[in-house]
């Protein structure tokens, strides 16, 4: 998928990309919000998935 300029990013496209059922990929990670609590496995959970994604080809998550 061809995805817009991410400054044309907003909470109504996102939700289209969700409702479409775009799946993910090396350039595209859904997350839920419940990682983000201020917890030691949230904080984890967190770094994980932000560094591994980075080192893969980088994308938008």
């Amino acid at each position: 998928m061809e995805f817009r300029n991410i400054d044309n990013w907003d909470e109504n496209y996102i939700n289209e990309l969700i409702d479409k059922k775009e799946k993910e990929s090396v350039q595209l990670e859904f997350k839920g919000g419940d990682f983000l609590k201020n917890t030691p496995e949230g904080k984890f959970k967190l770094r994980k998935w932000v560094t591994s994604f980075a080192n893969s080809a980088g994308g938008f998550l």
